[in-house]
């Protein structure tokens, strides 16, 4: 569709461009509906080259889209089809001897019936000590880990698509208000050139209108390559090209609050619902298994089969049951049994230091929210919003010599640095949220 679209636009462009080129080369008919046709026919480029997403439908292009979320479900599918395997017995094993060469009748390959020889081997391997079961089972748990890596990786990506999100909405709505401030400052520094030339105005009072441009176009130009950073994040996350374009929904700003958290819940819902601490309980599990399983092993195998000889033992047409093992004299198996009772104790040791760095995500994150919304709520909103306003009254006042060169510049970087500080505040206080999700395993605000 995105290529048809494409296709039909340059198509209408070329078809009125020629049209326009043959009816008169020298005369110019109709300027501006073919300005507005060239600008449609861009327009629609430019909109193709835009996604706009909700969180709501970011959430989804993340399960659908990204390529290493796709890759490690594929390795839960592998680790599945592994504990599969594990489950299935032992092929029997089959052995033929036939006769090469007869001495006495001079013949090679002498397995006819009655006077030639060949003989049959049938054999199945036993384990006897339920190896194959505790082996299954060890498998299951590591395909149940990877289901974990499976959430914890989700986990992980939503969070930092979260945090990309919200830092390019609202950073661009800073720009936005910025670009009106750089527009009332220019369009007073290009009167004041003039001034400036024709010595009606002293340098000093130039220069001080020309460095606060400069320093609020610097600081534009931070906020831009912070939201670009923040861009390219959401376009590998959601593997597109385009340019992301974040549109949140009113519920899905003003879901997040502080009121009714408490710490000893939070850390209850992290303990219980982390995905990295359930991939340590099961390592532990997987240790426990492999212990049991390298003491299992150091039981031996049982091979019992069925012989059978033509011409080869003492009877004819022999047929004779053969059981075997290695005899455990010289391995017992006790090295592995030992790496595997160290390897238990060591995820054992890791689960606990793992419960320990939780609780203290979790505290920091809830008072990182705590003050953060503290802040935000101290801010009165619609003062910033009408900043643009104040700042072209204050232009005002400063042209009709009501206030001073310097307190009008005084005010207008106060009102412009209000607008980053505001924005700033906003994108950190959401994004504190996002992390108070992400550290509990739970989605908190709905």
């Amino acid at each position: 569709m995105l290529i048809f679209r494409c296709f039909r636009n340059i198509i209408i462009l070329l078809w009125f461009s020629v049209s326009f080129v043959c009816t008169d080369m020298m005369k110019i008919k109709y300027p501006f509906q073919i300005l507005t046709l060239i600008f449609l026919c861009l327009r629609g480029f430019s909109q193709q080259d835009t996604l706009k997403v909700t969180l709501h439908s970011a959430d989804s292009l993340l399960v659908s889209r990204n390529l290493s979320l796709l890759a490690s479900r594929y390795q839960v599918d592998a680790a599945k089809a592994q504990a599969i395997q594990a489950k299935l017995f032992q092929n029997p094993y089959f052995s033929a001897e036939l006769s090469l060469y007869n001495s006495e009748a001079h013949s090679f390959f002498d397995v006819g019936y009655p006077e030639g020889n060949k003989s049959f081997t049938l054999t199945q391997l036993f384990q006897v000590a339920g190896q194959r079961i505790t082996g299954y089972k060890l498998a299951a748990e590591a395909a149940r880990m990877t289901e974990f890596e499976y959430y914890d990786l989700s986990r992980s990506l939503k969070y930092q698509m979260h945090q990309g999100f919200f830092t390019v909405c609202y950073l661009s709505k800073a720009v936005d208000l910025i670009n009106s401030q750089l527009g009332l400052l220019y369009e007073t520094l290009k009167g004041y050139k003039g001034q400036y030339l024709k010595g009606n105005i002293s340098m000093k009072d130039y220069t001080r209108l020309e460095a606060s441009y400069l320093e609020l176009s610097n600081d534009k130009t931070t906020i831009i390559n912070e939201i670009n950073e923040n861009e390219k994040t959401l376009r590998i996350i959601l593997a597109d090209t385009r340019f992301i374009l974040p549109v949140p929904a009113k519920p899905e700003t003003d879901k997040y609050r502080s009121q009714g958290l408490k710490i000893s819940q939070l850390i209850a819902q992290a303990t219980e619902n982390r995905p990295d601490l359930k991939m340590g309980e099961s390592m532990i599990k997987q240790g426990e298994l492999n212990l049991s399983l390298q003491k299992r092993s150091a039981v031996p195998d049982l091979n019992i089969g069925i012989d059978y000889s033509q011409n080869g033992n003492y009877v004819k047409n022999y047929t004779g049951l053969t059981i075997g093992m290695p005899l455990p004299v010289l391995n017992r198996n006790k090295g592995n049994i030992r790496m595997a009772s160290s390897q238990l104790e060591a995820y054992k040791v890791n689960h606990e230091q793992a419960k320990i760095g939780v609780e203290a995500d979790v505290m920091a994150a809830i008072n990182k929210v705590n003050e953060l919304d503290m802040e935000y709520s101290k801010i009165d909103t619609s003062l910033v919003l009408q900043v643009t306003e104040l700042s072209s009254g204050i232009l005002e006042n400063y042209r009709r010599k009501n206030i001073s060169l310097l307190e009008f510049t005084d005010l207008f970087e106060a009102f412009s640095q209000s607008i980053i500080d505001f924005y700033q505040i906003s994108t950190n206080r959401i994004c504190a949220f996002e992390e108070l999700n992400y550290v509990t395993g739970t989605e908190l605000f709905k």
